[in-house]
C-alpha cells in the first residue's frame, strides 16, 4: 500500500498526508516538498497538507515525475527527465523565473535495469553546477559522471 506520510528527522511527529506528491520528490526550506502532481511540478506544504504553488506547466517541464533536485542555496530547481536516446535537464530559477535547457545527453542503451543511467542531477555546494551520469563520446562509449554549470 502507498502511503504518504513524513516524519521528523528525530523521530516525532509522525503524519499521514492524503495526498500523494509522486515523482521523485525533494525538500525545500521549512516543511515544503517539491515533486509532481496532476503533470505539473508543484509544491506541498506538509504542515498544511495541500499544494502551495506550481513550478510550472507540461511546457517548462515536460516530465514533471523525473528525478528533481534543488540547489543548497535553494533558487534553482534541476529537472532531468528522458528524452528520446538521451536524458536532458531543465532548471528552474525560483527567484526570477528563468528557466535554462539543456542539450540531450545519451545514455545509449542504458536505458533500464540495475545498471540503467538516471538523469539524476547534483549540485555542487556553490549552487552553479550539476554532476549527472552520461556515456561519453569516446571510441569504448564509457558511462561517465559530468559537469553541467550555470552560466
Amino acid at each position: 500500500i502507498d502511503v504518504p506520510f513524513t516524519i521528523n528527522t528525530d523521530g516525532t511527529s509522525l503524519t499521514l498526508h492524503e495526498m500523494h506528491i509522486g515523482g521523485h520528490p525533494e525538500w525545500a526550506e521549512g516543511h515544503l516538498v517539491i515533486g509532481s502532481y496532476d503533470k505539473k511540478q508543484v509544491v506541498y506544504d506538509t504542515d498544511k497538507k495541500a499544494i502551495v504553488d506550481a513550478l510550472g506547466d507540461g511546457t517548462i517541464f515536460p516530465t514533471p515525475g523525473g528525478d528533481v533536485a534543488l540547489s543548497p542555496d535553494g533558487q534553482w530547481l534541476a529537472n532531468g527527465a528522458r528524452k528520446g536516446p538521451g536524458n536532458t535537464y531543465v532548471f528552474l530559477n525560483r527567484k526570477d523565473g528563468r528557466v535554462v535547457r539543456s542539450e540531450t545527453h545519451p545514455i545509449d542503451d542504458w536505458k533500464e535495469g540495475p545498471l540503467r543511467i538516471d538523469p539524476a542531477p547534483a549540485w555542487n555546494r556553490q549552487s552553479n553546477a550539476i554532476t549527472f551520469p552520461a556515456v561519453a563520446d569516446d571510441a569504448e562509449r564509457t558511462r561517465q559522471i559530468f559537469l553541467m554549470s550555470l552560466e
